[in-house]
């Protein structure tokens, strides 16, 4: 099973806001398909968080309700209940015209969203995750390596980060092609005004497959070692 992520908003937010939303947004527009669970102006889905954990097994429970405190924070979710027990507490979820402006790639009414540099494979609007990768070990182990070799602080839970990461998993590539474009790159740029380039955006974006062919620069024979 594949789920997706819209890539405009895991840029904007992050890619478990971005999955978590085209999840409900499949849902939802199944619901305004069938025409039912049609209240207060939107439709809306419902799920306990239980059964939520089991259709996204990739999130722990905690995990689950962070991520859906996030998107009501963001202004993307909101939750309802209209259940017909009083009793019954499971919760409604409805998508807001904010989180259907980024989904359904509309122009949102205080600006784009997005950025100068695309991670996105192919400039698609939606990108397949499989849901047996363990992306977020691979994500760490390649954003602890540029730290290290790079001299930087960059985290693995950076939307951004993640989404750059994940588009060149989803095309193929290893996790030792991203350690060798750290490698080639930091032995080029390091130490000089290309510094700040050192960055997940710049190494893992659109031109990662040109900077893993890139040989890798050699050191200056003539360079004048330090004797200590």
């Amino acid at each position: 099973m594949n789920h997706s992520f819209n890539v405009e908003a895991a840029k904007k937010f992050s890619v478990d806001e971005a999955i978590m939303l085209e999840f409900f947004y499949f849902w939802i527009q199944k619901n305004k398909a069938n025409k039912r669970h049609f209240y207060d102006g939107r439709y809306w889905t419902y799920n306990s968080q239980e059964a939520l954990s089991i259709l996204l097994p990739y999130w722990s429970r905690r995990q689950i309700q962070r991520i859906l405190k996030q998107l009501e924070d963001h202004g993307l979710l909101v939750k309802g209940s209209y259940n017909k027990s009083a009793y019954d507490r499971t919760l409604w979820y409805g998508l807001t015209e904010k989180s259907l402006h980024v989904l359904e790639n509309k122009a949102a009414p205080n600006g784009a969203i997005g950025g100068t540099e695309s991670c996105d494979q192919n400039d698609e609007t939606v990108q397949p995750i499989p849901v047996n990768i363990p992306f977020s070990n691979t994500v760490k182990s390649i954003v602890e390596y540029l730290n290290s070799k790079a001299g930087t602080s960059y985290k693995p839970t950076t939307g951004k980060t993640q989404t750059c990461i994940r588009a060149r998993l989803n095309e193929g590539f290893t996790e030792d092609d991203f350690k060798r474009v750290i490698d080639i790159k930091t032995a080029e740029w390091l130490d000089t005004d290309m510094a700040k380039f050192l960055r997940p955006e710049t190494l893992f974006g659109n031109k990662f497959e040109g900077y893993l062919n890139q040989k890798k620069k050699k050191a200056d024979p003539y360079e004048p070692m330090l004797i200590v």
